[in-house]
Parts: C-alpha cells; structure tokens; sequence
C-alpha cells in the first residue's frame, strides 16, 4: 500500500489538510523561507537615506508644499501602515510636516476601502497624522484630469490631487504579475489612480500583449510613461516572505528602485520546479477576496502545468466574482473573437471586464479549471467555463484524478505571489 502525505493548504485565512498518496505529489511550491529584516523601521529608514537611483528624499522634500502618498488598498499584503509612517517620519525630518502631506488609495477600479479595512491596512497612528483620500476612478466630473496620452494610443485619465501635488511617492510590493510581468513601481499610477477609461484600455493592453515575471513588457512601459507624465518622483517597495514580513526594501529612482527589488524579489519568490503535472492544485492567498484578484493563482499554475491538464484554484472569494466588474459573467461565455466584436461594436459598458474574460479564456484555451470554493455557485462558475468543487470535496476530488490516471499532483502555495521555473 502507497505511503500517504499529508499536505496542508490555505482556503483563505483556514487550512485545508489533504491526505494524498505520497507517490502521486509530484511538487509543493511555494516562496523560499527567507529571513524576515529584524528591524524593518530602522531598514526602511536606512533605504530612504540610501535611495536606488540617485535621486535623493532630502532634495525633493526641498520644495515639497504638497505631497502625495500613493497606497494600496485592501487587496493587497503591502505593509503600508508600517511604509507609510515611517516615510511620514523621515519627511517630517527633513521638514515636511504631516500637514503637508496627504495619502491617496491607490484603488483602481476597486470598491472604497471601509473604515475598518483603512485601519488594517494603515494604522491608527497614520490615520491620525494625515488625510487619506479614495481614488474614485468614475468621478470624471470632478476627481480626474487629463494627463495627456501613452504610445498604446489611449488616454492617461489621472487622479486630481495626484497631478497637482509638488511631490508624488508611491509605496507597493513586487510580486509577479499577470500581465505586467511584476507588480510594484509605476503599476500605482497606472492603473491605480486612473479613470475607468483608462484602466480599461490597459487592461485590455495587457491581454494583447501579457507578460508574467518579464521586467521589460509593453505594460511595464506604459506604466513608466504614466507615471513619469505624472511626475512619480520616488518609490518604496518592500519584497515579502511567505509570511508576509518585509525581507527587501527598495526605494529611489521609480524605474531604477523597483528594477533593483525585482532582482531581490526573485530570489524568494522564484522557485525551481523538475517537471510539469498534470494536475496543479493553486492557492492564491492572501489574493482571495474575488475571482478579479484570486485568478493570480491561475498564471503561476499555468506555468506549472502541462498542456491540456487541470488546474485547481482554491479560494473562498468573499467577495464573488468581483464587486465593481460584475459583466464579466457574461462576457466569459463568448470566444476572444466574440469579446473583440462586441467591444468594436461598442457593446461592452466596463472594458476591464473585457480584458478579465480574455485572460480567463488565455487559460482556458490550453488547461482546464476548476474552482475549489463556496464564494460562486456551481452554476456561476459553470457560466464562467470552469468546473465546481466545494473545499470540503477537493481530497476525493483529488483522489478520483490519481486513480484515473491524472496524476502526478502539483500544489502551488501563495500561487499570486510565486514564479515557478521549470528545470527541464
């Protein structure tokens, strides 16, 4: 009789334990174990002071009258509160005080952060020191500007305070990225505080041209233009460990600081693999509010994955299929062919949903999915063209796959945060 493992994954912020035959799991991925900094304030400031790039904190907060923090929201792991005020403490130094300084959550097309989520992802100190704004990526009447437009053709709708500020930093993480190629950097600009517009038209950039842990990519470029149009004048980018403490921070020059933490985000976030399964089980946590931010997971998979097999995504999605971009439903019942008509006919209301059912169907044309969670129906994912599992059935999911023959098993945990390398 096979000797039996036991495998522990994340269903969310719970664990699914799976009692699998130990021939039949072929890899376990996830991030290196790497040492978290044992003072992450003290490292913060010390990369603050010793900026990638050349472009010095002390000279821009010279004139700094008005300055904007760029943040992430609720669907990312970024430190922020611990970012943010540490920045607030080195520019109050250097004599811009809190007062002068504002924080704009840098949502994209996502819902508006509640209370409680500012408090989580910032603190109540930082809360207490500044403003912090929400992007609203639909108030064109009011809240955005034109910047100007990018060599895709579209145009750079921004948010307001951000254009007219003296200085802008953004704060972020890098972690791989589907289809920018890597997250971090100029990626808070574009898209995240864009018009709606706008963060369509590069969406559907990016499924035209996808890159996934690529540096140079045709988004990474648009980003940088945005950005740059912008006057984004200084990044700090923090690398996280499995366990989401800080391992890396990158601050400088936009472009030159978050190139210099991809080169480090690598290290821990690229992991060697022998071969290809069959059947990839992926986790996306902490990725796993809706099927928008969950199907990060997918793209690391894919890459996991032989053509034509299987691939589990396992992911409570509280949110469902995604609170702001509800088309998506029914645009991922139509072939990319389908999907381009109705947007040229001008058939489509949210371009983004657009842009999501075309990097669904990227993977759908090559692996088959299935969603392991309770957050859709049966019937909402069978619309989508994936399959249905509820967590509590995935081990004789699982166990069915190995005994028909669909084995060896591949488990990717944190699958939105890791980039898989084949070793063939």
């Amino acid at each position: 009789m096979a000797a039996m493992r036991s495998v522990e994954i994340e269903y969310g912020s719970d664990i699914l334990s799976l009692n699998l035959p130990g021939s039949a799991v072929g890899f376990v991925l996830e991030p290196h174990p790497t040492k978290a900094i044992e003072d992450p304030y003290g490292h913060i400031l010390q990369a603050l002071r010793d900026p990638v790039g050349g472009l010095r904190l002390e000279s821009i907060a010279a004139s700094a009258k008005d300055v904007v923090i760029l943040v992430d929201d609720y669907t990312r792991p970024t430190p922020a509160g611990l970012l943010a005020g540490s920045l607030l403490d080195e520019l109050d130094a250097l004599g811009v005080p809190d007062q002068r300084v504002r924080i704009l959550v840098a949502s994209g097309s996502h819902r508006a952060m509640t209370q409680k989520e500012k408090i989580a992802k910032l603190g109540s100190n930082v809360l207490q020191r500044v403003e912090v704004l929400d992007h609203d990526d639909l108030d064109y009447e009011s809240g955005l500007v034109l910047l100007g437009r990018g060599r895709a053709g579209f145009d750079y709708w921004v948010n307001r305070h951000a254009a007219q500020a003296d200085v802008v930093i953004a704060l972020g993480n890098i972690v791989p990225h589907y289809p920018t190629g890597w997250s971090g950097g100029a990626k808070m600009v574009l898209p995240g505080i864009a018009g709606r517009q706008t963060i369509g038209a590069f969406h559907l950039l990016g499924a035209e041209h996808p890159a996934f842990g690529r540096l140079q990519s045709v988004c990474r470029d648009e980003m940088n233009q945005c950005a740059s149009q912008l006057g984004l004048r200084f990044i700090v980018n923090t690398v996280l460990n499995r366990e989401g403490r800080i391992v890396h921070v990158a601050a400088g020059h936009a472009v030159d600081a978050h190139r210099a933490g991809v080169e480090q985000a690598v290290e821990t976030l690229g992991v060697a693999f022998e071969a290809r399964t069959p059947t990839t089980i992926a986790t996306p946590y902490p990725f796993d509010s809706d099927l928008f931010q969950a199907d990060k997971g997918l793209f690391s998979a894919a890459a996991c994955t032989e053509s034509g097999g299987e691939i589990l995504l396992v992911s409570p999605l509280w949110e469902g299929l995604a609170p702001t971009h509800g088309e998506v439903a029914s645009l991922a019942a139509l072939s990319n062919e389908e999907i381009h008509a109705k947007l040229a006919r001008g058939e489509v209301t949210d371009r983004c949903s657009a842009a999501e059912a075309l990097y669904l169907n990227n993977i759908k044309q090559e692996f088959r999915v299935t969603l392991v969670t309770t957050g859709l129906s049966r019937e909402e994912t069978h619309r989508l063209g994936f399959g249905y599992v509820r967590p509590e059935d995935l081990e004789g999911a699982i166990v069915k796959r190995i005994a028909a023959g669909r084995g060896p098993i591949g488990i990717v945990r944190n699958a939105a945060e890791i980039l898989p390398c084949c070793k063939e």
